[in-house]
């Protein structure tokens, strides 16, 4: 509303010729929740020769409200213990007609077909101003209509498996000769899991690290999924600005939580929180590697409030995030290692704390090492035979060794991933846990 560029898509013309050109815009999402109007525009740009002249116009604008559906399940992870629990639910907006055919289809991991059904959707009008249209079109009032609506399906799932469900929407035919190709609006799908229930181990070895300011769940919805994901560890990155206090709240509320589920949640230190006095004097992607090259008195005091906080609820701790290697090439390292701990766990916790490390120099720790565990990120193009070989070289038994493992990589070119690759995706995935095991 005040004018801030908040999305923008463009088309180049591509043929110079004389003439009128057709520029197709396709279909749009709009991204923001405070998106408030659209304005298209024509640019052109004056050549090298600047002695010829030429004239532009645009004509025939045509800007229309595409049919938009989204399509979410009764869980906000799409995981689910009790199969008895998943509710898929379609929300539709701008669409033409009222009641246009929904049809839902389930499918197991191998693209079978397993349960379908369709409900005809009693949609509401939606009610627009539309005199903003006479700014960029003739006659007022002249919108077609446009409805919106919410339908949900039950699936009957057979059991715990991974799931996928389509969601089609089909115009009406009420002459019945219309082919389904014909009537098809828009298609959506979804996928889910159900996992039967897990025994609540007292100590186990898998543990999923959540990257900082990347994860798409909050702590309540991380709460909910964790315990039933088979595992015992969460790394967690915890360095929050002390101006937020409720952060330091969520922090400890979760931790409590998930302790009552037998995961031990180790706290990353990484780089300070953005915005920060600290953040903004050193670079907002100062890293723990980077302030090593700080007097410690620099830095330490905005940690001060986190590990007051924290310090007696976390048993573990790590500098750095996973792969930042960086912190390996510090001279007297074991040294520069204990003064952090010292200074940081001044109140004498019993903590276990640990360093990322170089997969090439894996047995090339320092024998006076201050740490009790090092973090390996092996690349994640390794193949399962080169994963075998790392994970198999011996190492210092009395550190504990923790070893990323990342899904294979593929190339995002926009094409849907087939059978076979997600099968080959799934077997070098499931062979390097079973090799670090």
């Amino acid at each position: 509303s005040s004018g801030k560029l908040l999305e923008s898509r463009q088309q180049v013309l591509k043929d110079r010729s004389d003439g009128w050109h057709t520029i197709a815009i396709e279909s749009i999402e709009p991204g923001d929740e405070s998106i408030d109007r659209a304005v298209i525009e024509l640019d052109t740009v004056r050549g090298s020769r600047g002695d010829l002249h030429g004239k532009v116009c645009l004509d025939d604008v045509w800007l229309a409200r595409l049919p938009r559906i989204m399509v979410s399940t009764s869980c906000p992870h799409n995981v689910y213990s009790n199969k008895d629990d998943a509710v898929v639910r379609c929300e539709l907006s701008g669409i033409r007609e009222q009641n246009p055919e929904i049809r839902y289809q389930l499918f197991d991991a191998t693209s079978q077909e397993l349960d379908g059904g369709s409900v005809y959707l009693n949609g509401r009008l939606i009610e627009e101003d539309t005199r903003k249209a006479s700014d960029i079109v003739d006659g007022v009032g002249n919108a077609p209509k446009g409805y919106e609506g919410v339908t949900e399906w039950r699936p009957n799932i057979p059991g715990p498996g991974f799931y996928s469900v389509i969601v089609t929407m089909l115009s009406s035919d009420d002459s019945g000769k219309q082919s389904e190709a014909d009537r098809k609006m828009d298609r959506r799908e979804i996928w889910l899991a159900v996992v039967p229930p897990l025994p609540m181990a007292a100590e186990g070895e898998f543990g999923w690290t959540i990257p900082d300011g990347k994860c798409p769940l909050d702590y309540q919805e991380l709460a909910g999924l964790l315990p039933n994901v088979g595992i015992n560890w969460l790394k967690l990155p915890v360095w929050y600005d002390a101006g937020e206090a409720h952060r330091g709240d969520e922090i400890i509320r979760f931790v409590e939580i998930l302790s009552a589920s037998n995961i031990d949640v180790v706290g990353v230190l990484d780089h300070p929180p953005a915005g920060t006095e600290l953040a903004n004097r050193l670079g907002g992607n100062a890293s723990i590697a980077d302030l090593f090259a700080y007097d410690p008195s620099l830095w330490l005091p905005s940690l001060d409030p986190v590990m007051s906080r924290l310090s007696m609820r976390l048993r573990y701790w790590q500098l750095g995030a996973d792969g930042d290697t960086n912190i390996v090439g510090f001279a007297n390292l074991p040294a520069r290692i204990q003064e952090l701990r010292t200074r940081l766990f001044r109140f004498g916790q019993e903590v276990k704390l640990g360093v990322p490390w170089l997969c090439d120099a894996a047995n090339q720790i320092p024998r006076n090492a201050t740490w009790d565990f090092e973090q390996l990120s092996p690349d994640a193009s390794l193949t399962v035979e080169e994963f075998e070989a790392f994970v198999a070289q011996p190492w210092i038994k009395k550190r504990l060794r923790w070893i990323t493992i990342e899904p294979p990589q593929r190339s995002d070119d926009g094409r849907p991933v087939s059978l076979a690759e997600l099968d080959a995706y799934a077997e070098v995935l499931v062979r390097k846990i079973v090799a670090a095991k």
